[in-house]
């Protein structure tokens, strides 16, 4: 067995200690059948998603949440919505594609390293795929995963390791999958496997529980095609039908200067380091705040802005304020949307590597609203 292949085992059956074994209800039963369990522990777009939400609670896209008005250091929404459509789409060509074509496909049942796993195999565009999933915990309903791919007609070693991660499942909500646990992707295998998409490394933890879901994102050298690397750290929380919240620590090449030398949305080659802190309420509107420091901004100098928008995308609130100064949304028609703190947190260190080198996330905590 080659290195490569040993290293992916052990992802797939030593995963453990992710902070799952503590809730109780992991042991209520799902609407689905034990043998249709080991797919159902792997994440998809019903737990790991990244959205703000118009009055009917349909995800919207940068360009169609633009902001009116001008500033583009202003428009947090935009910076906010351009990763999570990256991010979106790293999830549909994995999970959301690849899972489609595999679920249909009879799985081989084995052993490994003393746990029941089952193996899915099939060749989608020229690329070889391998799935397995294996059962860590009976009773909690927690299990480990891997996905591997090859070019077709390859080798055993040049199986190449795309995601791996743990969860475990918990009850469907409104009929849409819910868990708890951990996934790393490795978006440079997924870019050589089929010659498209972002390169970096990327984690997730992510807590999905009734109407709640909570998600920790951490980017390493991400890369969207022909874009600067960026690392950062998400903080997403959404409480379904009513809105959420969403921080943003993150190192970034996010503003340019214009003829003018005003400050505006784009690339230099100058690295910012950016804050962002937006909350939302399905209906109303939202509230952000952002603080831009170094960069093209100037070494040790900051830029703060505060927004607030009604839906539709009527913009409220707009304002620079100095570094030190808390956003005045009081004096604004702003809605009551709830935002943290913009000084609260400072970019981690995302060298920390955990599934296939990706940023060590932790799992989001419980949240009291899981069970309301």
């Amino acid at each position: 067995m080659s290195p490569k292949s040993i290293s992916a085992l052990w992802l797939l059956i030593s995963l453990s200690g992710l902070g799952c074994g503590e809730d109780s209800e992991a042991t209520t039963p799902v609407e689905v059948s034990e043998a249709s369990e080991y797919l159902e522990a792997i994440p998809t777009a019903d737990e790991l998603s990244l959205a703000l939400t118009d009055a009917d609670g349909q995800a919207l896209t940068a360009a169609e949440f633009a902001l009116e008005g001008e500033g583009a250091p202003a428009r947090v929404r935009e910076i906010t919505l351009a990763v999570f459509e990256r991010v979106n789409a790293i999830i549909d060509r994995t999970q959301a594609r690849i899972l489609a074509e595999i679920k249909d496909v009879e799985p081989e049942e084995l052993e490994l390293g003393g746990f029941t796993c089952k193996r899915w195999l099939k060749t989608i565009e020229g690329v070889e795929w391998r799935l397995r999933a294996c059962r860590r915990d009976r009773a909690l309903r927690l299990y480990g995963f891997l996905l591997e791919g090859r070019a077709e007609g390859g080798a055993e070693a040049d199986y190449a390791p795309v995601f791996a991660g743990e969860g475990v499942i918990r009850p469907r909500f409104d009929g849409q999958k819910r868990g708890v646990g951990r996934i790393g992707y490795d978006l440079d295998n997924l870019n050589a496997l089929t010659g498209q998409g972002a390169t970096g490394k990327l984690g997730i933890g992510y807590r999905a529980v009734g109407r709640v879901r909570q998600l920790n994102v951490g980017l390493k050298g991400f890369a969207p095609e022909g874009d600067t690397p960026t690392d950062a750290l998400y903080r997403y929380r959404q409480l379904i039908g009513l809105g959420g919240k969403v921080r943003l620590v993150a190192r970034a090449d996010l503003l340019a200067e214009d003829e003018n030398g005003a400050l505006v949305q784009g690339e230099d080659g100058l690295i910012e380091r950016s804050r962002i802190s937006l909350g939302w309420l399905r209906g109303k509107g939202g509230r952000a705040a952002l603080l831009h420091c170094d960069g093209t901004v100037g070494e040790g100098q900051c830029v703060r802005r505060s927004q607030c928008w009604r839906e539709a995308g009527l913009l409220t609130h707009d304002a620079e304020g100095r570094p030190d100064d808390a956003p005045d949304f009081a004096a604004a028609r702003c809605p009551l949307a709830d935002i943290d703190p913009i000084e609260e947190e400072s970019l981690p260190d995302l060298t920390d590597e955990a599934l296939l080198g990706a940023p060590a996330i932790d799992e989001p905590n419980a949240d009291p609203e899981e069970e309301a």
